[in-house]
Parts: C-alpha cells; structure tokens; sequence
C-alpha cells in the first residue's frame, strides 16, 4: 500500500516536471516520462527541479542581454542616421561651393570679356541699366504698398480669433460651457452643488476671458477653479479627492487646448510684426537708392514732408522719377554729343561721368530685389505654418481628445481655415505681379565692372 503511494507521488512529480519542461521549450516525452517514473527517486527528481530553475534564470538573463543588445542596436542606428545626415549636409554644400565656383568662373569670363568693349557698347549697357533700374524701383514701391495694404488678412485672422475665444462655440463647445458641465458631475453628489455653480459662474464671467488675448486668463481661470473645488471638498465628503483629481484632469483637456492654440497665435501674431519691420527697413533702403539715383542723375524730386510715409512719398517722386524720364534724360545727352548723324560715345561718357555713377548700383539693386522677393516668400511661409499648427492642434487636442460635442462643427471649422489660408494666399500671388517684376531684373545687367 505505501509502496503503491510512493508511486503514484513519483508518476505527479513526473508529471509536474514535464510541464515545467514543456513551458520552457524541453521536449520531453509523455510516453518516456511515464515509462521512467517507476525508476526515478524523489532525490532525483528534486535534482532535476533544481535544474529546471537554474535554466529558468538562465533564460532571464538572457533575456535581458538581448534587451540591452537591441537598445545599443537602436543607438548605433540612430547614430549612423546622424552620420548620414551629416555626410548629406556636406555633399550638399559642396554641390553649393561647386556652383558658387563656376558662376564665379562665369563672372570673372564676362568682367574679362567686357574691358574690352567700345565706347558704344559701354554706353549701352549703361543706357539700358538706368532705364530699368528706375522701372524696378517704382514697380518694388508699387508691391512693397501692396503688400503692406494685405498684410492684415483680416478674414483669415478673425476666424483664428473666433477659435481662440473661450466664449466661442463655432466648434460645437467653448470654455464656459465645458467648465459648467465639468462642475456639474463632479458636485453631483454634493448639497452645495448650487453655490459651487453660482461661484464658478463669477469666475467665468471674467470680461478678460470673454476678449482673451493671451492664455493667462485661462490658466488663471483654470488654477482658481480647481483650487475653489479642493477647498470646498476639504469640508464636504461627498466630494472626494478622487473627485477633484477627475476634476483638474478633464479641465486640463480644455485648457492645454486653448494655451496652445493661443501660444500658435501669438507666435504668429509675432511673426507678422518682425516681417513688417523688416518691410519697413526694405522699404527705406528703397527709397535711400532712389535718392542716390537721383542725386547723381541730378534729377529734381520733390522733398518729403515730416508726415510723409515711405510708401506714399515715393509713389510722389516717381511722377518726376520714372522709366520714361530716364529715358527721355538719355535721348538729351545723346542729341548733345551727336556728331552730324553720329554719337560720340567716348565723349558722352567722359563729359557725363554722373551716369556712370549711378550705373555702380545696379547689382546693389538687384540686391535689394532679392531681398524683396524673400520677405514675399517669408510672408507665404508663415501663412502656411500657422494654417498647418492651427489644423494639427484641432485635429489632435479637440477631435483625437474628444472635447466637442459635436464633432461635425470642428470639422467644417477646420475647411474653413484651410479655404481662408487658399483665400489668402491668392489673394497675396494675385496682388503681387512677382513674374512682371522678375522679367525687369532680367533686364539688369549687373555683372557690369566697376569703371563701366
């Protein structure tokens, strides 16, 4: 009887052990397992458990050396990604340097050939370089206005406004009615539910939050709230911690949501002003070359006036100082230096040494050009950068989080950012005839040498 017992404990432990072995990948068989039962002693058996166990820390240690091994795997891909963007970066400056080079090669090749040109040929590109520069001048004021004149983009700017207005509910919520709603659930259960209310609707009815301009009001709103909840809780237990915990974290939702749109704004608001000051300073580099231009031209234009803005004072001098009176101007000095049927070119550049003078800016011009046509391209970019974040912050802080009751609204919120941004930058490429004004650059000829 008690050798049978024995048996039957030997044939569970037999059985025990397969099963470890089974879930740590050692096949043993059922058929063989059973066969040695008989024959296997307890020492034995607790022998092979022993063993078990150790191969069980084996495999964790293992497990963890692959763990580490894939974490350093990661940081040598990452580094090697660094490494590559690296070696892209420089193949990609020395594609610029190479360029740099042969349009420099390019230049000295043209210098080279022009110090050998007639009098005729000199006089001509001059010629053609004062009649063009006055043209671009007039046409970078014309665009310079225009530009300042849009720069508001008011409808594209009130829609940002309206989404960034707690009091708004364009989106199918706003601020004060989550706020309430919030509220309302978490002092359910308490007898001062009313009072709670009546307090967080003063809170609310702040004028500041109504008119935000910035996200203190919100986060001051926020802080004041929660803080009133946790001191009411204190005194009421059928407001518990875990209450005011609920509280603070799905009024948080509400108020990451407008610090970051407003955050955008802001920083887009910025953006606008640091471009309009660098407008400004093009626009007084402008007008110094025309009074250089004119200065050495000898051209009388009239003086500007103390109230006198850049834009509409030079829209004044180019009625005297323009295209048609250079050339005009030039048809003068020509008819002066005629020789029977003939122009004496050598003469007309040695008796008028002003024209000469004026032809030395034509690359700083062609400079300021270049200049323009960056501040129109930074003014697009900023419009397409705040269209993107604005679109982002709705797409993943309101409708991924939840926070409007009717997502629809947010939605057709969002088409209507994006057709205002289109609007805009239409109306922007429709005002600026940037393809009118480059064909008048390509009339320049500003590699011309210094002496031309």
């Amino acid at each position: 009887m008690y050798r049978s017992n024995k048996m039957k404990q030997f044939k569970h432990i037999t059985m025990y052990i397969f099963a470890l072995c089974l879930s740590f990948g050692i096949a043993m068989p059922m058929a063989m397992a059973q066969q040695n039962a008989d024959s296997v002693s307890v020492k034995e058996l607790y022998q092979m458990v022993k063993e078990l166990k150790k191969d069980q820390e084996k495999l964790k240690v293992l497990q963890r050396q692959n763990e580490q091994d894939s974490t350093r795997i990661n940081e040598l891909n990452r580094m090697l990604e660094e490494r590559n963007k690296r070696i892209e970066d420089i193949e990609s400056l020395l594609v610029s340097y190479k360029e740099a080079v042969d349009r420099n090669d390019a230049i000295i090749r043209d210098v080279t050939k022009r110090v050998e040109l007639t009098d005729e040929a000199r006089y001509k590109i001059i010629r053609m370089n004062l009649i063009h520069i006055a043209e671009l001048l007039e046409q970078i004021n014309g665009e310079l206005n225009t530009l300042y004149a849009i720069v508001q983009i008011e409808s594209y700017r009130n829609l940002l406004a309206s989404l960034n207005n707690p009091a708004d509910e364009s989106m199918g919520f706003s601020y004060h009615e989550k706020v309430r709603e919030i509220l309302t659930k978490t002092t359910s259960n308490s007898r001062q539910g009313s009072r709670i209310m009546e307090v967080a609707n003063r809170i609310l009815q702040d004028p500041l939050l109504s008119v935000v301009t910035s996200a203190t009001p919100i986060i001051s709103v926020g802080s004041s709230l929660v803080s009133f909840i946790s001191s009411v809780s204190v005194n009421d237990r059928r407001i518990s911690p875990e209450d005011v915990g609920n509280f603070k974290q799905e009024l948080d939702k509400y108020t990451i949501y407008y610090i970051k749109l407003n955050r955008l704004n802001t920083q887009f608001s910025s953006s606008l002003e640091n471009y309009q000051l660098q407008s400004n300073s093009l626009h007084n580099r402008v007008n110094n070359f025309v009074q250089f231009q004119t200065n050495a031209l000898n051209i009388k234009i009239p003086e500007r006036q103390p109230q006198d803005k850049t834009g509409g004072y030079l829209q004044t001098v180019f009625l005297s100082y323009n295209k048609s009176s250079i050339q005009q101007y030039l048809q003068n000095l020509e008819q002066q230096n005629k020789r029977g049927n003939t122009i004496d070119y050598g003469r007309l550049l040695r008796s008028n040494p002003q024209i000469s003078e004026a032809n030395k800016s034509t690359s700083e011009l062609i400079y300021l050009y270049k200049q323009f046509e960056y501040l129109y391209e930074q003014y697009l970019s900023m419009l397409e950068e705040n269209s993107r974040g604005t679109l982002k912050i709705l797409e993943e802080d309101v409708l991924n989080k939840n926070l409007s009751n009717d997502p629809a609204k947010v939605r057709k919120q969002m088409e209507q950012l994006k057709f205002r941004k289109e609007e805009a930058l239409t109306g922007i490429r429709n005002a600026i005839n940037l393809k009118r004004i480059r064909v008048t650059v390509s009339m320049l000829d500003g590699h011309a040498p210094a002496g031309l």
